[in-house]
């Protein structure tokens, strides 16, 4: 999910900061910025309010049907 380490980036957040700030490990962060892991429903609109960012933006991709 490049877009999602882009935004973080763009906003000097560490993974570390946002990792604690949604309430899950740095490691299953980094897994979802990786792309390997998906996160819940929950998880994903918490990353997207801290990073002001759309939910789809962050994590909508053209193969996702």
């Amino acid at each position: 999910m490049e877009i999602l380490k882009k935004v973080r980036e763009e906003k000097n957040i560490t993974q570390k900061e946002i990792s604690s700030k949604v309430g899950i490990s740095q490691q299953a962060y980094s897994l979802i910025e990786k792309g390997i892991n998906q996160p819940s429903l929950n998880v994903a609109f918490k990353i997207a309010d801290f990073l002001d960012s759309d939910v789809r933006q962050l994590f909508y991709t053209q193969t996702d049907n």
